[in-house]
């Protein structure tokens, strides 16, 4: 399915409109600042993803803290219906 919808002839029958939309002259600065906003969502992404790996790994150093999810189930336990 995606696959026919980036077929060439889609591509270019999109080009075609974007330059009649835009013209020739906008199309370029466009361009540009389509590429600078994938290029900064990329970087994100790539930091936050960094970021991510270094707060899931853990350290064999640092001892695991407890969730208290034992308390929270032993709570529930209690409750009256």
């Amino acid at each position: 399915m995606l696959g026919d919808l980036l077929s060439p002839l889609h591509i270019a029958l999109l080009l075609i409109v974007a330059l009649l939309i835009f013209g020739p002259r906008r199309l370029p600065e466009l361009g540009g600042a389509v590429g600078k906003t994938i290029k900064e969502f990329q970087k994100s992404m790539s930091e936050a993803r960094a970021q991510l790996s270094s707060v899931t790994t853990l350290d064999e150093s640092k001892p695991v803290v407890e969730t208290g999810q034992a308390q929270v189930v032993s709570a529930e336990k209690d409750k009256p219906n």
